[in-house]
């Protein structure tokens, strides 16, 4: 993609260096081919398996301590694939709320999995490696944990 808007240059950017298919292809959409001002960027991205929490049948069904429990099983698994992110990709995922995972279930009302979706603005950061190595992998789990918001 061309650098025609700072932030979907930088979604890109993101999914491609976090890899893992996410990046499909990017390109400019005329909203109306007879209005060059109608063109906006588009970005096409992999179809991550998996449902917003909240919004789930599990979720809405759930007991109060079960919904609880699934929001920590959530938490619990979008922090370890965030430090896997910092660690092997040097990539912060800028926006940790429940909007932005996707969980599936097994059994029912059991978290199995996660994804981390939306990499635009406020999007990715990028870590400085050379700092990296003086922060501890708990305290990077422990900040996510922290700072998750529903």
């Amino acid at each position: 993609m061309k650098k025609i808007d700072d932030f979907a240059y930088g979604e890109v950017k993101a999914l491609m260096d976090v890899g893992e298919g996410n990046y499909v292809d990017s390109g400019i959409l005329a909203l109306d081919p007879k209005k060059p001002e109608s063109l906006v960027p588009v970005i096409l991205m992999l179809k991550k398996p998996g449902e917003i929490l909240t919004k789930s049948n599990e979720f809405v069904t759930a007991e109060p301590q079960q919904k609880l429990t699934m929001k920590t099983q959530t938490v619990r698994f979008t922090c370890a694939k965030f430090v896997d992110l910092v660690f092997n990709k040097h990539i912060v995922h800028g926006d940790n709320n429940g909007d932005n995972i996707l969980v599936e279930f097994w059994p029912s009302k059991n978290v199995k999995s996660v994804e981390l979706v939306d990499w635009g603005f406020p999007g990715a950061r990028y870590v400085n490696v050379k700092k990296l190595g003086k922060v501890a992998r708990s305290d990077v789990y422990q900040w996510c944990t922290e700072n998750f918001v529903w």
